[in-house]
């Protein structure tokens, strides 16, 4: 148990798990950490790369795969990362803005390590999956989860709605949500798509595009 508080140091950086409890004599946790540890080489690393940038073009991904590509680059040398940018990209015919995108991010990242610490939230190379996502990301989080979900949006009529419930459906154009329990509706204008007042769970579930998504909550308990 201490050694899951501490965590174990991997290349300057310690993998910690958060936030769990035992349950039933077995742990419980939100998120659970799974590093690898890869010998790879160029050409390996650029065909992660490359599966990360078009995975990135996914809204439901995004978060996750720009956030894994920059840990790949801060774990790669500085021969290797040279290599990449002045030489293999217009080689290979990559896309030189992404690869300066990643390598940005991954100096601010550092940088701001230097200032905070090895534990500092942008210095970290290994994230739970809360850490990892920013709006959408937390809505694959839930889906995948079946964790309760708020989901505040704007409805046909241009107004702000919110539902509360289970994501039932994730694709590439939107989400359907499932609303559960009291509440289930609630800031949801009347004769809008989000109005089901009294829904118990198991109601009709209501469909929302993704740019109509405005900000997303998940419940996070352990279960």
């Amino acid at each position: 148990m201490a050694a899951l508080h501490e965590g174990i140091a991997v290349m300057d950086q310690r993998l910690v798990l958060d936030d769990f409890r035992l349950k039933n004599r077995r742990v419980a946790a939100i998120s659970t950490m799974h590093p690898l540890f890869l010998t790879q080489n160029l050409t390996q690393v650029i065909c992660m790369l490359e599966g990360l940038r078009r995975m990135e073009e996914d809204w439901r991904m995004h978060s996750y795969a720009r956030t894994t590509a920059v840990s790949i680059w801060l774990q790669l040398s500085d021969y290797a990362r040279d290599r990449i940018l002045h030489n293999l990209v217009d080689l290979m015919g990559l896309e030189r803005a992404w690869y300066e995108r990643i390598n940005a991010a991954a100096q601010r990242r550092s940088n701001s390590a230097g200032r905070e610490g090895s534990a500092g939230r942008t210095g970290q190379m290994f994230y739970n999956e809360v850490q990892a996502s920013d709006r959408n990301g937390l809505l694959m989080y839930a889906f995948k989860g079946g964790l309760r979900v708020s989901v505040s949006y704007i409805t046909p009529e241009e107004n702000r709605g919110e539902i509360c419930g289970r994501v039932s459906r994730l694709d590439k154009e939107g989400i359907e949500v499932v609303p559960e329990g009291d509440g289930a509706s609630a800031g949801a204008p009347s004769g809008t798509v989000g109005e089901s007042p009294s829904m118990d769970a198991g109601g009709a579930p209501v469909r929302i595009d993704r740019d109509r998504i405005l900000e997303v909550e998940v419940a996070t308990e352990l279960r």
